[in-house]
């Protein structure tokens, strides 16, 4: 009996250090890292909201090639005729592509829909050459229009920000005349209609808050130039039309 002790005791003995030098080893779970969100492929949305702006008609008297009714082109004073356009609604659809690489993100985008911008006034200023009214008018309206704009962003895992530069399309039409003491002088009148054609600069963020949907907030400001019209007095006008739009966007982006 004393031998079987003794050899159990040894052979223990003998076990301890074999197991202390080889520790089973549990290896622990590796944890996935997050996949970083995806920027690239086409993408369509909607958007809506709001845009104010500036109109302008200034006698150009370099160019009157009539009589006319003096330096100013409307009645017998010199005032150029202007008015800021005050907010209003604008809805549409975008169709756009992104491209990227590593955290830039490069990209076209056409949007379409219409803007509801538009004004009127009427001036009744004392002229103090000849003691008479200076009577005016203006009727400002835009309509549908089109952009077509590229993209340059920096993306943040789920966010873009982005600056966008490109051209615009836009529907407008512009009245300014001497009404002669309320009504309206077709002889003084000037009209700006049709497509108007512009540049358009801005910027914003994106924001991506599922797989495939993203929300957008997006500033832009267009200006369509100068553009020149006469009466049938023989003035010669340039008109002056820029406007600031803040748009909010829901895209879905394609799986790509």
């Amino acid at each position: 009996m004393k031998k079987f002790l003794f050899a159990g005791a040894a052979l223990v003995a003998l076990a301890g250090p074999a197991m202390a030098a080889d520790p089973v080893v549990v290896d622990a779970p590796v944890m996935a890292a997050p996949p970083v969100f995806s920027w690239q492929g086409p993408y369509v949305g909607a958007f809506a909201g709001y845009g104010f702006g500036y109109s302008s008609a200034t006698n150009d008297a370099s160019i009157v090639t009539g009589v006319g009714d003096g330096p100013g082109g409307f009645d017998d004073g010199d005032l150029p005729l202007s008015l800021g356009l005050t907010p209003r609604l604008l809805a549409g659809v975008t169709l756009g592509y992104n491209y990227q690489s590593g955290a830039f993100v490069v990209g076209a985008e056409t949007t379409g829909g219409h803007l509801a911008l538009a004004d009127a006034f009427s001036l009744f200023l004392g002229d103090g050459a000849n003691g008479v009214l200076d009577d005016d008018e203006g009727m400002v309206g835009y309509g549908w229009y089109a952009t077509l704009s590229g993209r340059l962003g920096v993306a943040l895992d789920r966010t873009l920000l982005f600056a966008t530069a490109g051209g615009i399309m836009t529907q407008y039409s512009a009245t300014y005349g001497d009404l002669d003491g309320g009504v309206t002088d077709p002889t003084d009148t000037t009209t700006l209609g049709g497509p108007q054609y512009g540049y358009l600069i801005g910027g914003g963020a994106e924001f991506a808050f599922d797989t495939n949907w993203t929300a957008k907030l997006e500033y832009n400001y267009f200006n369509l130039g100068a553009a020149t019209t006469s009466n049938t007095d023989g003035d010669a006008f340039i008109h002056r039309n820029s406007a600031h739009l803040i748009r909010f966007g829901l895209n879905y982006l394609f799986d790509y």
